[in-house]
Parts: C-alpha cells; structure tokens; sequence
C-alpha cells in the first residue's frame, strides 16, 4: 500500500544534496501520484493499522521537505494535505480488537497525536472526545482522542514491574521508542514544551517502562520470537530512550 514514502522522500533529499532539478520533480510525481492513488482505489480504508500509522509517521518529514521543493504548486500541496487529512481520520475511525493489542493500539494513538500535534489547522484536531467506536477507543478530536488513547494503551499493556503485557523485552522497547522517542522528537521538532503536549499519567506510564528497559541485565528465556537470550542487550537501547526522554521526564534516578 504506502510503499512509496522512502522514493519520494530519496529523491527530494538528492535534490536537497544536489541541486538537480530532475530529483525535485520526481519526488512531486511520485508523492502525487501516489496519493492520488490512494483516493481512486480508496486504499487508505483497506490500509492495516501498522501500514498506516507509518505513512502518518512520515508525512511531518514530507511536508517539511516538500516545502523546500520548486515544482510543489499551492495545488499539489493541498492533495499533500488531503492525504494527511484522511489518513489522520481514518486513524481515528479505524479502532478495532486489532487496535485494542499492544503494538496496533500504540501505533495508532501515536499516529492520532502526531497528527493533532503537527496539523493544529484542520478544526476536528480540537473537538470534543465522544463516546462510540469499538471497545475503550473512543472518537472525536485528534487531540482529544489521541491523549485518551495514548494513557489507555499504555496502561493497559503495563504490568507492576513496568514490562509490556506480551512479556516481551522487545516489545516494551517497541512502546518507548514509537510513543516516546517518535513522538517527542516531533514535539522537540514543533519547537512545543512536552510536558504540555502530554499528560502527567502518559508520562508516568513511559517512565514505568523505561525504568524496566534500564534495569533488565539478566538472561530472559526465549518466548515465541519475541525475546530470546540476554536481556543486557537492551540497556544500549535503553540509554538511547533515555538520552530523548530524560529531560521532560525528569526522574533524579534517570539523571544519577
């Protein structure tokens, strides 16, 4: 489905890197084209979770770099901004028992966030939360849903000890670095304060789960392919999370 992203986006960072025209060009007719794809074919409505939440992940660094190109026209813009705008909503609409999981529903409130967070242009990105949907996922605004969704699935997939529900090192990694690093670097991006971005309980909730990153230095017995070996593995990773998460979280035990 959204297999074009890293083609336009390698064309548009030759342009940058070159100044060959011919890589401007080619990164505005495959971005639109490919959108427009998307709207005859009415991929997005077919589009899993997982795939989607990716191409929102993306469309910050698009817009960014787009903007910087000589053949993107106030039109070509507006079918950018489309896409965003769909693919945003169907985030929001889409909640199922797959998004009700651990890595599906922590994709999609992340995806919703960033969303919220990047567009504040688009007048749904502040309405209310309404009851509906499927389970505990809620709809309405992108913010609204987006910040509920957020605390809702990472406290559902949290145990005492901090780890994630699948019993899975990889997995509480996965969490960190989709909800913590990916959000906070678009928010560090934003020139926008974190803390005002995201609740007190979904930060008490990342920190719950970085805590268990850092302190896992014993061998962990292999479950399914999630997890095999030694857990020590992680605490480079967990360093990492840590470099991007310390100082909104400020924890004294993360800075000793």
């Amino acid at each position: 489905l959204f297999n074009n992203p890293e083609a336009y986006n390698s064309c548009m960072r030759a342009y940058l890197g070159t100044g060959e025209e011919a890589y401007a060009y080619n990164a505005v007719r495959i971005l639109t084209s490919t959108i427009a794809d998307w709207f005859v074919k009415d991929s997005i409505n077919g589009a899993n979770t997982l795939a989607l939440s990716a191409q929102v992940y993306d469309f910050p660094n698009t817009v960014a770099e787009m903007s910087r190109n000589p053949f993107m026209t106030a039109e070509k813009f507006a079918l950018l901004m489309k896409g965003i705008y769909a693919t945003s909503q169907r985030a929001v609409d889409q909640w199922s028992n797959s998004e009700e999981t651990n890595n599906w529903g922590t994709s999609d409130a992340t995806a919703v966030m960033i969303s919220a967070l990047t567009y504040p242009e688009f007048r749904v990105v502040d309405e209310p939360l309404i009851d509906g949907g499927y389970g505990n996922g809620k709809l309405g605004g992108w913010k609204a849903v987006g910040e509920h969704r957020l605390a809702y699935t990472l406290d559902k997939f949290l145990f005492p000890d901090g780890s994630c529900i699948e019993v899975s090192v990889s997995y509480t990694k996965y969490i960190l670095n989709t909800t913590g690093v990916r959000l906070f670097n678009i928010i560090k991006g934003l020139g926008l304060d974190a803390r005002e971005c995201i609740s007190e309980e979904v930060l008490e909730l990342l920190e719950k789960y970085l805590l268990y990153l850092m302190n896992v230095s014993t061998p962990i017995a292999k479950g399914g392919g999630w997890q095999q070996g030694q857990g020590s593995a992680y605490t480079e990773t967990a360093f990492q999370l840590y470099t991007e998460l310390v100082n909104v979280l400020n924890n004294p035990y993360f800075n000793w």
